[in-house]
């Protein structure tokens, strides 16, 4: 469906808005076979979130109209379920529709009675189905127009049949399981009953080639045949080359054979962040949320073809070249911030701690990065080095390390410094390199970020890096310049203070 030519106001017109806010059995009778009506009605929050009104794209739009699919109960005599894999734009709210507001409908009107969700990891699985529940614990529409779902099934003495952080049994007889993907699903059975619908949500990983294939041999010889012919929706991103989604791009993108999917037979669902019209002019795939002259200004970018347009070559090739560096010192620049990206040893054979300094011009919202060196130094050595180069530089504000190596040790190595100390944990797609990389060649390519001066050593490394050799410098560049481009994402743990 066209987002561009949809008139969303037409549509609610078919409906009676008086019954729609007063009547609980008219909003259940007209949301039956309308994923899209109950969207509005019960999760209008999701809709508008980030937007302030409700608007849609291209590929919600389809999605309301796939979620119908999922009415046609298992076929007793098939030998395989509707498979589909649906690849879209980061931030387009993948998870919100297909692992949330659309079990929800359909669980709401008994058109799936079990659900089978996995994400890469049990931690993320426990996310996903956190935000599921949550609908039926606090949406109080929901809990008011669907009792029987939002009910747990109850054993005679009292207690919960199943109502974990990972499962949950309704009155109703609906049912949904969580599970990381290589996680113990096997022979999934309910009151002898498959699931209905297994979903597979982002369930891939940076890992090897090897490794993928693995996880692959465990999708297809362990989760599909939990029940042939349940529904399966596959939902990813691209995060590396030649990963299991980057495969299904190609199999439509360039009409390359991938063996698994024409087997298993999955279709294939590739939305672009900037479509065609049928006068060959351009459109966005979500005006509402990003204008056409703002995905203009990234198309080209390594950052925009990988996770805006999935495309599968993102990441062959070299990253930086000599034209994406830029030299400037606009002023004002506020208190600088010193990133490090720490090693813990300071063998041969260990990496470099990587150190940045950079400072910010919030009228031009560009970071400058004014001194960066690889350094081999641990515990009070590097301490050491650190108050000598704050002494050096009395515009340094601040101190932000990177904790995924060392953890909170951090604050006892850098004790008493004459400034704040903070710290960054990266966490889900953040801790991939490759994409953290990515990001950040894309703030240089849109001239966000500049170098004060010639940095002999930081753009070698850019310049030479590859997606796997000695990235530590421009981890500490990348953490930094994010710390100071966003500061609202940071997160409380993130902030914390230590103080001389």
């Amino acid at each position: 469906m066209n987002a561009e030519e949809f008139d969303f106001d037409k549509y609610l017109a078919q409906y009676d808005p008086v019954l729609i806010r007063r009547s609980s059995s008219y909003r259940r009778a007209v949301t039956f076979d309308e994923p899209l009506l109950f969207a509005y009605i019960y999760r209008k929050k999701a809709l508008s979130q980030g937007i302030g009104e409700v608007t849609f794209a291209d590929f919600h739009l389809d999605l309301a109209e796939y979620g119908k699919t999922w009415m046609v109960p298992k076929q007793y005599n098939a030998t395989k379920g509707n498979r589909d894999i649906f690849v879209a734009p980061r931030n387009m709210g993948k998870s919100t529709w297909l692992h949330n507001i659309l079990p929800l409908w359909a669980a709401a009107h008994g058109h799936i009675r079990i659900i089978a969700g996995f994400a890469n990891a049990s931690d993320r699985a426990k996310e996903r189905f956190g935000n599921f529940k949550s609908q039926l614990d606090t949406n109080e529409l929901l809990r008011k127009d669907y009792p029987e779902l939002v009910t747990p099934l109850m054993r005679r003495r009292g207690f919960s049949v199943d109502d974990t952080q990972l499962s949950y049994r309704a009155v109703s007889g609906f049912a949904f399981k969580a599970f990381g993907v290589d996680g113990d699903a096997l022979g999934m059975n309910i009151d002898d009953e498959r699931p209905d619908l297994i979903i597979l949500d982002d369930i891939e990983e940076e890992y090897s080639e090897e490794e993928r294939n693995k996880r692959l041999a465990r999708i297809r010889t362990s989760i599909l045949p939990m029940e042939d012919r349940a529904h399966v929706v596959m939902v990813g991103t691209t995060l590396m080359p030649n990963n299991l989604i980057h495969q299904a791009v190609k199999s439509v993108k360039f009409g390359e054979h991938v063996a698994w999917i024409e087997e298993e037979r999955f279709r294939v669902h590739h939305y672009k962040p900037i479509l065609l019209r049928d006068d060959a002019s351009e459109r966005s795939c979500w005006p509402a949320r990003w204008s056409l002259d703002t995905l203009k200004d990234m198309r080209g970018t390594r950052d925009y073809r990988m996770t805006w347009e999935n495309d599968p070559m993102a990441f062959e090739g070299r990253y930086w070249q000599d034209s994406d560096f830029k030299y400037g010192y606009p002023t004002p620049i506020v208190g600088k911030l010193m990133s490090i990206d720490p090693a813990v040893t300071t063998t041969k054979k260990s990496n470099f701690t990587g150190i940045a300094v950079i400072g910010l011009n919030r009228l031009t919202k560009q970071c400058i990065v004014t001194d960066a060196e690889e350094v081999k130094l641990a515990g009070e050595r590097l301490r050491a080095h650190v108050l000598k180069k704050l002494a050096a530089d009395p515009e340094i504000k601040a101190v932000l390390i990177e904790t995924n190596q060392g953890g909170e040790n951090w604050a006892a190595i850098l004790h008493h410094l004459p400034v704040k100390l903070q710290y960054k944990h990266q966490g889900g797609t953040g801790s991939n390199k490759q994409v953290r990389a990515t990001r950040l060649l894309t703030y240089y390519q849109r001239g966000a970020v500049l170098h004060a001066a010639k940095l002999h050593t930081l753009e070698e490394r850019m310049v030479a890096y590859d997606g796997r050799k000695n990235d530590d410098l421009i981890d500490a560049v990348g953490t930094g310049v994010e710390w100071l481009l966003f500061p609202s994402s940071k997160t409380k743990k993130n902030e914390t203070v230590y103080q001389a």
